[in-house]
């Protein structure tokens, strides 16, 4: 009796051993590797949606403070680089004339470029950038901040003496060449930062 009541229950996983009944433990360690399986492979999934989520971050901020930086090299470009040169060779543009269209629209570029160096310190502060992208914006970001608060000051007196009846010719001042350096610097900086923004 005993003999057939073991195999009988040998086929339902549960065995005699020494007289002392003997669970299968087989299929209980199955299911555990199971669950542990399942719950490793849904920790790798929600780790690769963070990453996947962290990394369409970076690259929407990298794309905007790419675009931005090259927007504010284009205006850059257009008005220190073209404009300003090219006006005072119109016909009829005199000196006090070109003076007086340079300081509105110098005025205008200035404005813009603290709104874009702010969009710019914006998305690259909230995109985990590397430190050459960091680095990049502080220089752009510094050397803006010395034209606006250093050199702009001394062309505004400038050009007043200018207007007001003064000869150009004396008493030559060097902020113009100082702002022109810095215009350059400012210029490789936002080039390089833009390049590298995008760059990744």
């Amino acid at each position: 009796m005993r003999g057939a009541r073991g195999g009988r229950r040998g086929r339902g996983r549960t065995f005699w051993h020494g007289g002392t009944p003997r669970k299968d433990t087989k299929n209980t360690k199955g299911t555990k590797d199971t669950k542990d399986t399942k719950r490793n492979t849904r920790e790798n999934t929600e780790k690769d949606d963070e990453k996947d989520e962290v990394s369409a971050m970076d690259t929407t901020s990298a794309a905007v403070a790419g675009a931005v930086t090259f927007l504010w090299l284009g205006m850059v470009l257009a008005i220190s680089f073209l404009e300003a040169p090219l006006k005072f060779r119109a016909p009829g543009v005199t000196i006090p004339v070109g003076l007086g269209i340079g300081r509105m629209v110098f005025r205008a570029l200035n404005l813009a470029e603290a709104v874009l160096a702010v969009a710019v310190a914006v998305a690259v502060g909230t995109g985990g950038p590397s430190a050459t992208v960091v680095t990049l914006t502080a220089v752009a970001v510094a050397v803006l901040a010395v034209q606006l608060g250093a050199v702009r000051p001394r062309l505004n007196r400038r050009s007043d003496a200018v207007l007001a009846g003064e000869d150009p010719a004396e008493n030559r001042s060097g902020a113009h060449l100082h702002y022109v350096a810095l215009e350059i610097v400012k210029v490789l900086a936002l080039l390089a930062l833009g390049c590298t923004a995008l760059a990744g």
